[in-house]
Formats: C-alpha cells, structure tokens, sequence
C-alpha cells in the first residue's frame, strides 16, 4: 500500500514581506491500493481514515486499474502503476 500526503500549499507573505509557506491548506491522506490487497488491509486502512478524520484532512483511495487505466496499461509492474496513478491524480488538482 502506498500512501501518499498530498498537500496543497499557499504562499503567503508575513509583515515584513517575506513569502513563506502554509501547511494547513489542504491535506488528504491518498492511498494507493489493489483491490486485491484491499480485504487483507481492511485495519490499516480504518486507521488511516480514523487518523484523517480525527486532524481534519481528507482521505481517498485510488484503485489504479479503476482510476487510472493508462497507468496499468502503460505500467505492468504495480509499484510504477502506483506512482503513475498518484501523479495523474495529482494533475486533476487545482492550481498545484
């Protein structure tokens, strides 16, 4: 399982001008998984909500052969396929 913490960050400036970064924009914890694997981590996968629930982000879980098709095409192996699918994700958000 991979777990990817995507962040959307804002730059803001303090008072004497200078830009730096803010980390509570937007998080969601992004797990990658195989709905093979999906059954056996039914417990890590609780956790994980119950931890992105209890800090206020956001959860979601990609099935790379459901979400991103070109990826598994492109990918046979499922650690690239993974990383493929996080990157195509990555692309639908806004402004990042």
């Amino acid at each position: 399982m991979l777990v990817a913490i995507v962040a959307c960050l804002g730059i803001f400036g303090d008072r004497q001008g200078v830009a730096r970064p803010i980390y509570d924009a937007s998080v969601t914890l992004l797990i990658v998984s195989d709905s093979n694997f999906a059954a056996k981590q039914t417990l890590q996968h609780a956790s994980l909500r119950s931890y992105a629930a209890h800090h206020g982000y956001g959860y979601r879980v990609l099935e790379p052969r459901v979400h991103a098709p070109a990826c598994v095409s492109m990918h046979r192996n499922f650690f690239f396929a993974k990383h493929c699918a996080v990157h195509s994700y990555m692309r639908t958000i806004p402004d990042y």
